[in-house]
């Protein structure tokens, strides 16, 4: 069946039929389409992802449910980083004993994410910034998609499945990460590569090699992808001619020989010198996270052992863990690939795409890894969606305005055959049969997703992950506790429970507490060395310290400077050491968000 809008693009000037690249499926290669017109439904899908996940996650950060791990972090880090203090972080040195957030995770993104908070130095610039980067990669998922079908109703399909896709949103729901940045930059790798324009796949590896530290891995397996084919359909099979003595003379003699086409031999040579590239890069982004960082920032190196190594047993793998959680690894990528039809794999080989995060995730211990609401999803996106870029080709996909009239028109078809025969349901099927379950899987996404307020988990927070942590009601006190977090001077000392501390995270003194109760060894105070200010909430009064709550209510060390009296975590507190004398000043809070 003809799609309804098809593109037909014609063979690239100087390209012969032999010549052309050949399908994941060993078949010669459609011509391939470049510079594809962007349709307007297309920009229309960016946008509501854009502005409704934005708005979602605002949401979110104003009920109080964006923490220290890993919202807070962040803050820290691109605030000392813009200031010249190297990108430092106290959850990271309470925890691991990093002197910087290149120790977690050693990304030059971490520069322009920096410059742009020193110019608007609010959480809700980081929360735009990743709705706009995850929206954005559908951009090129849909021209890679064009590129292969030729079918802009195949690709637009495949691009709003993106957008819609259930671990997607709920990956971004949760804080701010840079994995959010790879799906944009792995899918923009994988299509300048296809269409082999060479300076931009270099410059697409490049940035995404220097995001993350698992950026080198995924340029790895693409160049596996592309080099899979050119071996199994150019060497092997000339050497099984070989083998098998075979006729030595017309076709046969051609098919011996153990000569490459050019552009063969420029496919291998490329993915050979950016496999070398990658693996350069991972050592010395590895050598940086590690003994460099200790160098040039001073300190000690990390000893935890999933920040820094080159064993399997540095990273936190290892084969005992395999049988570790196995069914909850399997029912995850299961449901991954459910959530798209399984389409995926109709593309077997695209499963080399993904293969470096999905044996990470088998051989973890760590569940989050394997749990849809945390951020790892974004580094799965980039295996799912380019096998379904070519999984789709294979299938009778339309747009939906052509399958409601064949919907139409096979309905007409069955009353006049009055059930005999059902020709209409046959006609049905293969016209407009899979658009059907698309759509339906369309809808399922965005019924399970964090976009629907029944999954989501306003009151138990340990109820789903974090993802899933939201309220759709006005949440109150935001702005209260804003203007109670502005009595803390600058650079002074201060420490507060989790969910309060991006309030006080632009500042290089601000320590949290753990999000569960805890002695408090991990801080630098101690009851004969206390914080300045310490700010804190009732929903999370347990993980303050028994050394630190003494001082406060049974030493009297500490004064009520400030409360705000309603908000989603119940009364919020600001107490100053040494302040008691001339009273607390108080925030009157309704309980709606007014004051």
């Amino acid at each position: 069946m003809n799609d309804a809008r098809e593109l037909g693009p014609s063979l690239e000037e100087g390209q012969s039929e032999q010549e052309r690249p050949r399908d994941p499926d060993g078949a010669r290669g459609a011509p391939r389409l470049s510079h594809p017109r962007l349709p307007r439904l297309l920009w229309l899908a960016v946008a509501i992802y854009v502005l409704g996940s934005f708005a979602l996650s605002s949401l979110r950060l104003m009920g109080f449910y964006d923490e220290n791990w890993d919202f807070g972090i962040m803050q820290q880090a691109l605030w000392t980083g813009s200031h010249g203090q190297g990108f430092y972080n106290s959850g990271s040195s309470e925890t691991i004993g990093a002197s910087s957030f290149f120790q977690v995770h050693p990304s030059f993104m971490l520069y322009p994410l920096a410059a742009i908070y020193w110019v608007f130095p609010s959480g809700f610039t980081l929360l735009a910034v990743q709705s706009v980067v995850v929206a954005l990669a559908a951009i090129p998922l849909y021209a890679l998609t064009v590129s292969i079908t030729r079918s802009s109703g195949k690709s637009l399909w495949v691009a709003v499945l993106y957008l819609a896709w259930t671990p997607l949103l709920a990956s971004q729901m949760y804080d701010v990460h840079l994995e959010a940045f790879l799906p944009l930059e792995l899918f923009s790798l994988f299509y300048f590569w296809y269409l082999e324009r060479w300076v931009a796949t270099v410059v697409s590896a490049v940035v995404a090699m220097l995001t993350l530290e698992i950026g080198p891995l995924f340029v790895i397996s693409t160049a596996l992808f592309f080099l899979v084919p050119q071996v199994r359909w150019g060497w092997l099979e000339r050497i099984k001619g070989h083998l098998l003595g075979r006729p030595q003379s017309g076709a046969w003699q051609a098919s011996s020989e153990l000569r490459l086409a050019w552009p063969e031999r420029r496919t291998i040579l490329m993915g050979l010198f950016m496999g070398v590239l990658a693996g350069a890069t991972y050592l010395l982004l590895r050598m940086l996270q590690g003994p460099w960082s200790s160098i040039i920032l001073g300190g000690s190196v990390p000893s935890s052992g999933k920040q820094w190594g080159f064993t399997p047993s540095s990273l936190g793998l290892g084969w005992g863990f395999l049988e570790d959680f196995l069914g909850a690894k399997l029912e995850y990528w299961v449901l991954v690939y459910a959530l798209v039809l399984f389409v995926p794999l109709l593309c077997p080989r695209a499963l080399l795409l993904g293969l470096p995060w999905m044996l990470f995730t088998f051989f973890s211990p760590d569940l989050n890894y394997v749990s849809i609401g945390f951020q790892y999803s974004l580094v799965a996106a980039y295996g799912v969606f380019v096998g379904m870029a070519f999984g789709v080709r294979k299938l009778p996909v339309t747009t939906l305005r052509a399958f409601v009239a064949r919907f139409v028109s096979s309905i007409r078809a069955l009353v006049r055959s009055r059930g005999s025969r059902f020709p209409g349901l046959r006609e049905l099927y293969r016209s407009g049969g899979l658009v059907a379950g698309l759509a339906i899987v369309l809808v399922v996404n965005l019924a399970v997703g964090p976009a629907n307020p029944l999954t989501t988990t306003p009151s138990e927070r340990d109820a789903y992950p974090p993802g899933y942590w939201n309220s759709f009601d006005h949440p109150p006190g935001f702005q209260d506790v804003q203007r109670l977090a502005q009595l803390v001077p600058v650079g002074a000392y201060v420490v507060a429970t989790t969910e309060l501390f991006p309030f006080v995270a632009n500042n290089v003194h601000a320590y949290s507490f753990y999000w569960y109760p805890t002695n408090g060894s991990y801080l630098p105070f101690n009851a004969s060395h206390l914080p300045q200010f310490v700010l804190y909430s009732d929903e999370f009064a347990p993980t303050v310290p028994s050394w630190l709550s003494a001082a406060i209510f049974k030493n009297y060390e500490f004064g009520l400077r400030a409360s705000v009296v309603c908000t989603s975590v119940g009364s919020v507190y600001l107490y100053e050491l040494g302040y008691s004398w001339w009273g607390p000043v108080y925030l009157q809070s309704d309980c709606t968000g007014h004051s």
